[in-house]
């Protein structure tokens, strides 16, 4: 297929569509044609475009993903690498995304392209009027458009587990996020009926399925009702009662499985973990069908027979991934490096790039990092940064040809889980891990060096429910040494590389 030239007939500044869930990982552990049977707005997208089947967040979780998505680099250089909490002071401990640092947003904007947001942002705070606290509802659309976005509408959501904030439910801001998208589409067409053309970029960043974490305490009060986690369609992951100290697993995993049932209610017979996880695919599904209204009204014709889809490069995928009660029980995405919380959707669709699409699916390597120098080269940009830590990923779509043998996550949010500035996991508690083909080997460790180091090591192709530990398994030790090797490689080319050059030294977002 030649891509470059399909894009051509789009035009040089096709229009650019990214979605953007919250915590919906990459299908896994549900039966058979679960996905195509509920989640059909994105089979079709994948139906007209293409997916990366084998797509990874770089980070966890929500704020420090996030930046990472729209700068294209590590936490350790973008500097988000705490969730954001609401209220407190601005502090050093808790680092917002910095608006002078090149992103998607304000890229496409420097190249002429109208770049809207709506939806939950969560990588940096409003300052209350006195200025005695930082809260989400004090963000204005003003403190986004620094960013190089657009006609955001106040208020955040999705932060916490706070029910007034949940994406479905009573506040149900995920509808008034999809209308607010929906509403951009209908204005563009009449723009362009009138013959007012520029190209856009439009973000729409949902909440669901981040509402799983409402079960077991609020889901029942927050306006959620019992048949969204009665249904037994999904059973259990395998791993659902695997003991984490007997094989091996880091001690971060086993304190955070004791805080979650603490801090989010305890989820201890087989019933409520069967309302757990068939919860999540409740949210799934509910997602899907917002994001299915947008899809809806992109693929409208007018009197022409025209549609916008036809100019519009649609991305969707999410910030991470969710455990879903895998390996003995852990929930959300704290403190770990399994697939479960790592592996995520990826797919870019449009209905004239793909339509004679032979393979509309890949299983090479790709990342969240990636993503925007995908819509760097896509869009053509005049004048892109360099130094980014992801690479394009049109060389796979084109010719199939993998463009990274191994991937880098790294995990620094050690206050997960905890209301206060202090960690409650008393053990090596961030992460550095690779991935290849077949090996996934990382080490924790604390900053302070208070406590030691611990490693996994798994043999994916033989171990894909990651259960086996070899790390500390002599016979092992060779391929661990490499790993080690390829691993530090990637940390000084991905984190200690000199940060993207900035393009934008005279240009002022207002």
């Amino acid at each position: 297929m030649d891509f470059k030239k399909k894009l051509e007939q789009i035009g040089q500044q096709p229009d650019m569509i990214l979605i953007i869930t919250d915590e919906q990982r990459a299908t896994q552990h549900f039966p058979p044609g679960w996905e195509e049977k509920n989640l059909p707005t994105l089979t079709f997208l994948k139906e007209n475009g293409f997916s990366f089947d084998r797509a990874f967040c770089n980070t966890c979780m929500c704020s420090p993903s996030r930046a990472t998505l729209f700068t294209g680099m590590y936490p350790a250089k973008h500097g988000v690498s705490q969730t954001l909490t609401e209220g407190g002071l601005l502090s050093p401990q808790e680092p917002t995304l910095d608006n002078t640092l090149p992103n998607i947003m304000n890229v496409l904007w420097a190249d002429g392209y109208d770049v809207q947001y709506r939806g939950k942002w969560h990588m940096s705070k409003g300052v209350a009027p006195n200025g005695t606290k930082t809260n989400y509802d004090d963000l204005t659309p003003a403190d986004i458009s620094l960013f190089g976005a657009m006609g955001w509408v106040a208020p955040d959501a999705g932060e916490d587990v706070n029910p007034l904030n949940f994406g479905g439910g009573y506040a149900n801001h995920d509808a008034r996020y999809t209308a607010e998208a929906i509403q951009y589409l209908k204005e563009v067409k009449a723009r362009r009926a009138a013959g007012d053309y520029k190209p856009y970029c439009l973000i729409l960043s949902l909440v669901n399925p981040h509402d799983v974490l409402a079960y077991p305490k609020s889901a029942g009060t927050s306006g959620y009702h019992p048949d969204s986690w009665s249904g037994r369609e999904i059973d259990l992951p395998v791993t659902v009662n695997e003991n984490l100290l007997e094989n091996k697993k880091p001690m971060a995993q086993e304190q955070i499985l004791i805080n979650m049932a603490l801090s989010l209610g305890a989820i201890a017979t087989p019933e409520e973990k069967l309302n757990y996880i068939n919860f999540y695919g409740y949210l799934l599904s509910h997602v899907d069908k917002e994001i299915g209204y947008l899809i809806k009204e992109l693929y409208k014709e007018d009197e022409n027979g025209n549609k916008l889809a036809d100019s519009a490069i649609v991305t969707l995928t999410s910030d991470h991934g969710e455990m879903g009660l895998a390996h003995g029980g852990l929930r959300q995405k704290t403190f770990v490096a399994y697939e479960e919380a790592l592996r995520v959707p990826l797919v870019i669709s449009n209905p004239i790039l793909f339509k004679d699409q032979e393979i509309k699916k890949s299983m090479a390597l790709a990342t969240l990092a990636d993503i925007m120098p995908t819509f760097i080269e896509i869009a053509n940009v005049s004048n892109p940064p360099t130094g980014l830590a992801g690479t394009s990923l049109l060389p796979i779509i084109e010719h199939g040809t993998p463009v990274q043998e191994s991937i880098l996550f790294t995990y620094d949010d050690i206050k997960a889980g905890s209301n206060s500035n202090w960690t409650i996991v008393k053990a090596a508690n961030r992460i550095r891990c690779i991935r290849t083909e077949k090996w996934k080997f990382d080490y924790y460790f604390d900053a302070s060096s208070a406590y030691f180091k611990q490693y996994e090591l798994y043999d994916l192709v033989n171990d894909p429910l990651e259960i086996t530990n070899l790390a500390y398994d002599p016979g092992y030790s060779e391929i661990r040494m490499e790993l080690e090797e390829q691993l530090h490689q990637l940390e000084v080319d991905k984190l200690w590389v000199n940060a993207p050059t900035d393009v934008f030294n005279t240009v002022k977002f207002n």
